[in-house]
């Protein structure tokens, strides 16, 4: 286990670590598809049921596909973080979405099905008012269905990959917002199902609790985050077990400690997989490196911008064996000021350990 090394590419990288000696396993080899997912904004859908934001995401799911069939293995598909792009008096904004896609060197010649399953999530206020500032106001989100899911399509030899939000969101109704609940937002879930026999998998799920704290004052607003990234990656990797995704499940706790600081508390899933025939065989089979990349937002008049640029680190990281496992942006910022932040994100790769 160990933390990121190196600075290239839009952002930094800012946990350096003491260079490793050269890997003898098979390389990664990655691929990149970019597309502008379109997400628009409904006026006055306060009746239960209506839809309150949609987008055509959907429409660039075959190109994903097509990479999958070619033999690469999707790893995510996401929003670059801090890009918007939004025309005067419009309410569709333009999201840059990227595919990942990944393939080591010692792999086979096969193909791979996108199969997608739409679900949603919804969260629940249950404790506090409208606000925080009277005692704390805590919600509880549900995500056993999409555990659910999980199981249903990898029981017979397909995987589990990533899970995103499809940016579809649908009112709750006026008097159920007010009671607490939030509107219905959609989440997209993606398997690989293979073309040929497959080993199949199982799947575990770890909450790992994570604290964000926020203090506002005359130069902008700084966060700081508690959570045990290292310990919760590194201990199931010990065990046999591989990281695939990590997502906040919508439930929260949230404090003001004043007009100036507050606290909020969050759950984060973690989902690990092994193979069915070795789930009882303790013998750790991957090593676990976690990158923390800091990088710049601007807002502007049509947008915001920011200058990440991950790929060329992913490719490095390929070269020495890495594979990344999950991209997950940090609650809160660094530092802001006037129409600028910075932000952070952590990158968790895994390699085989060779023996």
């Amino acid at each position: 286990m160990g933390c990121g090394s190196s600075s290239n590419g839009g952002g930094a990288v800012i946990n350096q670590a003491v260079a490793a000696p050269p890997y003898n396993g098979p390389q990664v080899e990655y691929q990149f598809v970019n597309t502008q997912v379109g997400m628009t904004m409904k006026m006055f859908a306060f009746s239960e049921g209506n839809e309150m934001a949609s987008s055509d995401i959907d429409s660039f799911y075959p190109a994903l596909s097509s990479k999958m069939a070619e033999g690469y293995h999707l790893v995510a598909y996401r929003n670059i973080p801090g890009q918007t792009q939004t025309a005067f008096l419009s309410t569709t904004a333009k999201f840059p979405y990227q595919g990942i896609f990944m393939k080591r060197q010692d792999e086979p010649n096969q193909s791979f099905k996108l199969l997608i399953e739409k679900s949603s999530v919804q969260a629940t206020r249950i404790r506090g008012g409208l606000i925080p500032l009277f005692g704390a106001v805590e919600t509880q989100g549900d995500s056993s269905h999409l555990i659910a899911s999980i199981a249903k399509n990898t029981q017979n030899g397909g995987r589990f990959v990533c899970m995103g939000s499809s940016g579809q969101m649908t009112s709750s109704g006026f008097g159920n917002m007010i009671s607490g609940k939030t509107p219905v937002c959609g989440v997209d879930l993606f398997f690989e199902i293979p073309d040929g026999p497959s080993e199949s998998c199982v799947y575990q799920t770890v909450v790992v609790p994570l604290q964000t704290s926020t203090k506002v004052g005359f130069g902008g607003a700084s966060s700081t985050v508690n959570c045990d990234w290292i310990g919760s990656f590194h201990g199931p990797l010990s065990q046999g077990w591989k990281l695939v995704s990590i997502f906040f499940d919508m439930s929260t706790t949230m404090n003001m400690q004043s007009l100036t600081t507050s606290n909020v508390n969050q759950n984060t899933l973690w989902i690990f997989e092994k193979p069915s025939a070795v789930v009882n065989d303790p013998t750790s089979r991957y090593e676990g490196k976690m990158i923390e990349f800091q990088f710049d937002m601007k807002v502007g008049f049509m947008g915001t911008s920011s200058s990440i640029s991950w790929e060329p680190k992913i490719l490095e990281m390929g070269r020495n064996g890495w594979e990344l496992a999950t991209i997950l942006d940090s609650p809160g910022v660094q530092t802001a000021g006037f129409a600028k932040a910075a932000l952070k994100l952590m990158m968790f790769f895994q390699r085989k350990i060779l023996r």
